[in-house]
């Protein structure tokens, strides 16, 4: 598979041309809502197949385009025009994206920029309008929104070896019983924490009841980890009514921590959750809110739960 392969099956699902003026920046890192938009449709798309090459080609250009959006932005200028991005510099990300855990298989067939073969950027572009508009996208959902948002605010993040995005989207998957206003506060749990985000630009992206919700997901300050969550659980056991929703996120948060600390093998980690269980228990757990996670929670940091890998 040749980068020329995936730029010609792949660029028509992208519009020729993306507006950047609508971008604005929070702290260091950049928000392109168009682009956000664009990219939430395309993987949409994609998500509905098996085709992993979609799915590295379009995380890739987003990653490509959201650098070159920010740029554009800072020379004032209205639009970024995609085609015009070089293919060496979506081949560079391809090959980073495809070092990541996982991507071993397509990592063996990736043969980059062909050296005897050429692409007429111009000619895939009128193609890539052409078919991008025989294609209706859905409008993107809220829940569309929220990951999208969650993405762009970790940016370069790492859960461990993985992008951040593999973390929220466990979360979300964990969440999917309790309703997509609980998967919308799972991708959004850490923005407040972890970048540049505000709680005032949650309220007003995503509503009073998330931007709530999301307040009550982030850490106190402390001096400590001790001292921070000792403030954040003492918060989280005064919470009770529709912000409760917030516990369901913390319990499915913890819950996949759990589970990827047991499936890496990572002791410290599992002691250290395992210590705090009681305490954590004690402030968040509410009976029949979410049983099934507390249950499986329960079951990872029992005794030699670690060992047995159950």
């Amino acid at each position: 598979m040749t980068l020329e392969d995936l730029y010609k099956r792949y660029i028509q699902l992208w519009p020729s041309q993306v507006r950047v003026s609508d971008g604005y920046s929070i702290g260091t890192s950049y928000m392109l809502p168009s682009l956000s938009k664009f990219h939430a449709e395309i993987e949409d798309q994609i998500s509905h197949t098996v085709d992993q090459w979609g799915n590295i080609f379009t995380w890739s250009m987003f990653q490509v385009c959201h650098e070159f959006g920010q740029q554009a932005l800072q020379r004032g200028a209205e639009f970024l025009d995609v085609t015009s991005i070089p293919l060496e510099v979506i081949d560079r990300r391809v090959r980073v994206n495809l070092e990541s855990e996982g991507w071993a298989s397509e990592r063996a067939q990736y043969q980059g920029l062909s050296s005897n073969k050429d692409i007429e950027p111009t000619q895939v572009k009128m193609q890539g309008v052409f078919l991008y508009n025989l294609v209706k996208p859905r409008r993107p959902s809220m829940l569309d929104k929220a990951r999208t948002f969650a993405i762009v605010a970790h940016g370069d993040q790492k859960y461990g070896e993985q992008p951040y995005a593999y973390h929220l989207d466990a979360v979300a998957a964990l969440l999917a019983p309790y309703g997509e206003q609980a998967q919308i506060v799972g991708y959004l749990h850490d923005v407040v924490e972890d970048t540049a985000v505000s709680e005032g630009l949650v309220q007003s992206s995503f509503g009073e009841h998330v931007a709530s919700c999301v307040s009550l997901l982030t850490d106190e300050p402390g001096n400590n980890r001790k001292e921070r969550k000792a403030k954040t659980y003492a918060k989280l056991a005064q919470v009770s009514g529709p912000t409760e929703l917030a516990l369901v996120v913390k319990a499915a948060d913890r819950l996949a921590n759990v589970r990827a600390c047991v499936n890496d093998r990572k002791r410290s980690l599992w002691e250290m959750y395992r210590s705090e269980h009681p305490a954590f228990t004690h402030a968040a757990y509410r009976a029949g809110l979410c049983e099934p996670l507390w249950s499986e929670l329960d079951l990872l940091l029992s005794e030699s739960a670690f060992d047995a890998k159950v």
